[in-house]
């Protein structure tokens, strides 16, 4: 009897250690999944302060002084410290953000701040950002790119600042001309190796495109100027309308020319396109002057391009799209070969128009009495709209007016006239005739 009364007390301990064990194993699942979710709100505050595109490396490297919201008039001060202001932002498109040298934080960039030495500017999707560094020249940096400016170099002889290197991944385009008083040349850290770009003795300087591609290639086009490029040990000479290949190495291709700018079709420059309630399927149309591998789409809020709304490559000769909301829009094409770029067509104004209001008609009251088997009717809309007589379309003229014969019966004869406006509004009137013969 005692051995079984042991043997339930045994049973019974037992049966308690196993549902301490439980708990505690349930205890720290709990606790484990707690650090988990606090781990994970961690990374997400830090992807607000430290966007994609910027690596720990970056960020351990760039040692410098602070973005400061207003500068002085003259960017360029003489000397080689590293509170020397470089650029200045002049003008901004949808996200774009900066991180001074000092910092490891981003936050987003504001029109009229200046840029130091090591100071970051990052762009993303549909995003544009133009910085100024001094007389006419300016950097216009594409979407999804990174720019770090890495600081500038003294003459050796004068006492002037000469050189502005910066450090670029996407895409950069910009405007370099000799100068008395600022930068006269550009240096650029590309994956393969720094390129040193200087303007030809031209006044008009020179106006190129740099990409820096997937394949880590790199390709720079003169749209503008010729100029002296320095790569990976060797001078090439860059003419306008050429453009120059960098391999992952480093080494550059010879020089080639650019793609042919494509013709515009439609929609011809200035069209207006009406809608009342959902915008249309607008299909934009070109023609290659020359064959090309593919094509680039642009379509814009504003000519300059800053405001891009679709940034496309294509390889047909048209592109089709249906939500444009009222309002003017800009597009443009370049023909591509491969990564290389050509200048852009021309660049045409579209008008959407939206319309809920019915078209004017008016008709000219008939005879009370018609004594005749036809009788001619007479009337005015806006220009622009079809107009139906029961049913039958007459042709109206560039101001609006409108003429048609009807045949007349003997007693009541009700005509309608129907009016239908670009947008597809429509209005109605109606007239009574009365035969009498």
């Amino acid at each position: 009897m005692a051995a079984v009364i042991q043997n339930e007390q045994m049973s019974e301990l037992a049966s308690d250690e196993q549902s301490q064990g439980r708990r505690i194993a349930t205890e720290f699942g709990i606790a484990l999944l707690i650090v988990l979710l606090f781990f994970f709100i961690v990374l997400g505050i830090m992807n607000l302060y430290f966007p994609i595109g910027t690596s720990m490396k970056d960020l351990a490297q760039t040692i410098g002084t602070s973005v400061s919201p207003t500068g002085p008039k003259d960017l360029f001060i003489a000397g080689t410290n590293n509170t020397q202001i470089m650029a200045r932002v002049t003008e901004l498109g949808k996200k774009v953000n900066v991180k001074s040298a000092n910092t490891i934080a981003w936050s987003r960039a504001q029109l009229g701040m200046t840029l130091a030495s090591r100071d970051a500017i990052q762009t993303y999707d549909k995003a544009r950002a133009l910085i100024e560094f001094g007389g006419d020249n300016y950097l216009d940096i594409g979407e999804n790119s990174l720019v770090i400016l890495q600081g500038v170099e003294p003459d050796l002889f004068v006492n002037k600042l000469r050189t502005l290197r910066v450090e670029v991944q996407g895409e950069l385009r910009g405007r370099l001309q000799r100068s008395d008083d600022g930068f006269t040349n550009l240096q650029v850290a590309l994956p393969g190796a720094d390129l040193q770009m200087v303007p030809g003795e031209g006044e008009q300087g020179v106006e190129f495109k740099l990409a820096v591609n997937k394949d880590k290639s790199s390709t720079l086009s003169l749209f503008k100027g010729d100029a002296e490029i320095m790569i990976g040990g060797k001078r090439v000479l860059l003419g306008e309308n050429f453009a120059l290949t960098i391999g992952p190495d480093g080494q550059p291709l010879e020089p080639v020319a650019l793609p042919a700018q494509p013709i515009l079709k439609r929609p011809v420059n200035g069209n207006a396109s009406y809608f009342r309630k959902l915008p249309p399927k607008i299909r934009f149309t070109w023609k290659p002057e020359k064959p090309a591998s593919a094509y680039r789409f642009m379509l814009s809020r504003d000519p300059e391009f800053r405001q891009l709304l679709v940034d496309e490559r294509v390889k047909r000769t048209s592109f089709t799209y249906g939500n444009l909301k009222k309002g003017e829009y800009y597009w443009r094409v370049h023909s591509l070969t491969g990564d290389i770029e050509g200048m852009p067509s021309e660049v045409r104004k579209l008008h959407m128009v939206q319309d809920r209001t019915p078209p004017m008609l008016k008709l000219q009251k008939p005879p009370t009495v018609i004594r005749q088997p036809t009788i001619t009717l007479r009337g005015k809309t806006e220009p622009g709209t079809k107009i139906y007589v029961d049913g039958t379309r007459v042709k109206v003229s560039a101001q609006g007016v409108f003429t048609h014969k009807l045949s007349v019966k003997p007693g009541a004869t009700l005509i309608v006239v129907e009016a239908i406006d670009p947008a597809g509004n429509i209005a109605y009137a109606t007239n009574l005739l009365n035969g009498k013969f």
